[in-house]
């Protein structure tokens, strides 16, 4: 296991797209955090300490990018081997497979753990900043916590489309899924409800959403989240075991039956 996640660490550590990527989520998601106070600070300048701390959460945990890019990592963990062909020399080389996976997964989850704390402890600090907050305990912690848990089930569900799929149709999955397909079966279903809420709160990402989503509907309003969602630990549970079944394939798929 040791030899696996040494292997795994070097791989990362030693491809371009990595540094790349890291860099990108960091800046892109303080750039985003900045813009999105500058707005807020503009929609409402006289807000209470309190009110300044929970808008500077929205805008700390609302970056695309953050997201996006433990997705990558969790495609990029197997879809660039599989890609230049040395999965199967890898697997080969291993005499556990499942330990190979299972290093892919320590090593994914940490660097996406790293990358979402870095750029969440940046973003809030500049957007406490630019909204005047001096406290940065006022920053609602259960939804920066959920931001942390989100990004590695976005990491984990990466690692199980990078494994179904060619590395192509794992980001479209990613993309297209959470920013075309899913809004749009969203709303065919909406007023359809399944135990007194909406089936669309019940889509894979709409689910995982609800662990950064905040009580006050005058919050989710300023960046335009006004649509259903399940309690935070309800659907946060629910993504998760969408993020199981799919995992659960793909290692029956990508690893049990590689050759």
């Amino acid at each position: 296991m040791r030899d696996a996640i040494h292997y795994e660490w070097v791989r990362l550590t030693t491809t371009r797209g990595f540094h790349v990527l890291t860099a990108a989520t960091i800046l892109v998601s303080v750039l985003f955090s900045w813009a999105i106070s500058l707005m807020i600070a503009n929609m409402a300048p006289e807000m209470t300490t309190q009110a300044a701390g929970e808008a500077a959460t929205v805008a700390a945990t609302r970056s695309p990018l953050v997201l996006l890019a433990a997705g990558l990592l969790g495609i990029f963990s197997f879809g660039q081997e599989k890609r230049y062909g040395t999965l199967c020399l890898a697997l080969l080389a291993m005499p556990q497979r499942s330990a190979l996976f299972a290093a892919k997964v320590v090593m994914t989850l940490l660097v996406t753990t790293t990358w979402t704390t870095a750029s969440t402890l940046m973003s809030v600090i500049v957007s406490n900043a630019v909204l005047g907050s001096s406290n940065l305990l006022e920053s609602d912690p259960a939804v920066l916590v959920g931001c942390l848990v989100l990004a590695n089930g976005w990491a984990l569900l990466g690692i199980g489309a990078g494994l179904l799929l060619p590395r192509t149709g794992a980001v479209a999955l990613l993309v297209a899924g959470s920013a075309l397909v899913e809004p749009l079966l969203g709303q065919l279903v909406e007023r359809i409800e399944i135990w007194g809420t909406s089936a669309a709160a019940f889509l894979p990402f709409r689910a995982g959403s609800s662990l950064i989503g905040f009580a006050d509907p005058a919050l989710g309003a300023i960046v335009a989240e006004t649509f259903p969602r399940l309690p935070a630990l309800a659907g946060g549970g629910l993504f998760f075991l969408y993020v199981a079944v799919l995992l659960a394939a793909s290692y029956r798929k990508g690893v049990v039956k590689a050759q």
